[in-house]
């Protein structure tokens, strides 16, 4: 009887740890595209008088991508890189214009990789020193077969 407990203690124990493992790699599996993107940002101190200047550093990760803004593709428009000040309708934001990709599968687009800056352009009154707020939202996606992208993020961005 004693073979019969350890025995089943051991298959209790294995089942356990198979469990563990099982959802740590599915842990692994489910990163978002923000895990690949590191984003920093600042103000431009040589701002023109009556606007504020922040400038979003993106550093994405060797092997991945963005969709430009804009990818110069019909159907990927859903999945490029946008920036939007919250609570301002009237700021402009400028991206760079990507690299200009010709894959086999889906054609010419163009993406970001490696290091990019965007610059959001807010009008601000003399003496406003308010946080401003963005949304950067983005879908990271591998550049080697196979090809994958993870699920979109949405990052939030304060600059005092």
């Amino acid at each position: 009887m004693n073979k019969v407990v350890l025995l089943g203690t051991l298959t209790v124990v294995a089942c356990a740890l198979t469990a563990a493992f099982a959802q740590e790699s599915e842990k692994k599996d489910k990163k978002r595209s923000d895990s690949v993107v590191k984003i920093k940002a600042n103000l431009d101190d040589k701002a023109p008088a009556g606007k504020a200047v922040v400038v979003l550093h993106l550093d994405i990760e060797p092997g991945w991508h963005l969709y430009a803004n804009p990818p110069d593709h019909e159907d990927l428009g859903d999945s490029q890189l946008v920036v939007k000040v919250v609570g301002s309708n009237a700021a402009k934001i400028e991206y760079p214009s990507g690299k200009l990709v010709n894959d086999k599968f889906l054609g010419k687009f163009k993406k970001y990789d490696e290091k990019i800056e965007v610059r959001a352009i807010v009008e601000r009154k003399a003496g406003d020193n308010a946080p401003i707020h963005l949304t950067i939202s983005l879908q990271s996606c591998s550049d080697s077969a196979p090809l994958i992208c993870l699920p979109p993020a949405v990052v939030k961005v304060t600059v005092p």
